[in-house]
This record gives structure tokens, C-alpha cells and sequence, in this order.
């Protein structure tokens, strides 16, 4: 198994059940073992991930997304199932994809 995520308990039922149908290899961890914490959505304007926390409802930096994938032991195309699902939108694309 990979490394791990905290989860809040607002989100945790949602994000395990998505894990274990997606077959991605993130352990749920206390939140002082995680290197990535999971926060949960807020009214407002997106909030912006950092190298630990994704924010739920959020935005991304390509670079940071790439960066956090091989900490958590995942690829890169697992991450991006695990935005998706937070609806988390990645932004300056190092390829251009995204605006």
C-alpha cells in the first residue's frame, strides 16, 4: 500500500467507499501521520490545494498535483480520479491542458 490521507468525518464514509471502488492504494491516517490532510468544502470561492491539503470543491496547481502524487505513493492518473471525485479543478497545466 501507498502512503495515506486524513480524512474529516464529513467526508471520510464518501472518500473511503470511492478508494476502495477506485482500487487506489491511500490509507485513511490520524491526521499527525498523513502527509496530505483532505479538508471539506466551503461556501465561497475556491480554495487553493497546497503540497498537504486538497481542499473538497477546490483548485490545483498542475505542479503541486504532480509533486503530491509520488509522496502519497500513487500515479498520477489515480490522483487525478481522487480531484475528481473531491471536485477539485487543476489549473496551470504544465502541458496546456487546463487553463
Amino acid at each position: 500500500m501507498g502512503s495515506g490521507i486524513f480524512l474529516p468525518p464529513v467526508l471520510e464514509t464518501s472518500v473511503r467507499a470511492f478508494l476502495a471502488e477506485a482500487a487506489i492504494p491511500l490509507a485513511v491516517l490520524p491526521e499527525v501521520e498523513a502527509p496530505v490532510r483532505v479538508l471539506p468544502a466551503e461556501e465561497g470561492p475556491r480554495r487553493e490545494a497546497d503540497a498537504a491539503t486538497l481542499p473538497a470543491g477546490g483548485t490545483i496547481r498542475c505542479a503541486v498535483a504532480l509533486g503530491m502524487a509520488p509522496r502519497l505513493g500513487i500515479g498520477t492518473k489515480e490522483l487525478g480520479r481522487l480531484l475528481n471525485h473531491l471536485d477539485i479543478k487543476v489549473h496551470d497545466c504544465s502541458l496546456g491542458c487546463f487553463p
